[in-house]
């Protein structure tokens, strides 16, 4: 005896299959660069570097300094004191990569040098994510103001050697090269 089945509607068919592929294409979002990748030592340099000028730049702003005589002077600094740091990562570790969160977790000994005074973090950490259109990248670390204060420093250290120098009647403070 034949016991007729009753027709398969297509979207109980469309519904699992839908649903599988979003799986696989969701795990073929692209990787975030690596902990070492060119472009992210460049970011990280690059931002350490404008985001330490820029918050010296913000607090003289605040201070009103921008605004008193002597402030293209000041001006001079900073330009010649932003162009004079130097970042640099070593030691490069990736600490692991959750595939589901696309984070890897890295670490670098991190080296900033300046006409001020170096500033030196062992075993920085840092992390970088891939944004959910993958696209681009989320680059972060939990010490990274303490970097930029640290520049924030050295500047300080900079523009005294500078006040020394023209007290002295020695030439001011040389950039970097």
């Amino acid at each position: 005896m034949f016991i007729p089945t009753p027709l398969l509607r297509p979207w109980v068919l469309v519904a699992p299959a839908a649903a599988l592929l979003t799986a696989l294409l969701s795990g073929c979002a692209p990787k975030p660069p690596g902990c070492d990748d060119p472009q992210i030592v460049d970011r990280f340099r690059l931002g350490i570097a404008d985001d330490g000028v820029k918050q010296i730049s913000n607090n003289i702003e605040a201070a009103g300094n921008w605004r008193r005589a002597g402030a293209n002077q000041l001006r001079a600094q900073l330009d010649a004191f932003g162009k004079s740091i130097k970042v640099e990562m070593v030691t490069i570790t990736t600490n692991g990569y959750d595939a589901d969160a696309k984070l890897h977790s890295c670490s670098a000994n991190l080296m900033v040098a300046t006409d001020g005074s170096p500033v030196q973090i062992e075993r920085m950490p840092y992390s970088i994510q891939g944004t959910a259109d993958g696209k681009d990248f989320v680059l972060s670390s939990p010490q990274y103001q303490l970097v930029v204060a640290g520049i924030m420093g050295a500047f300080d250290v900079y523009q005294s050697k500078a006040r020394r120098a023209a007290n002295s009647g020695q030439a001011p403070v040389e950039e970097a090269k």
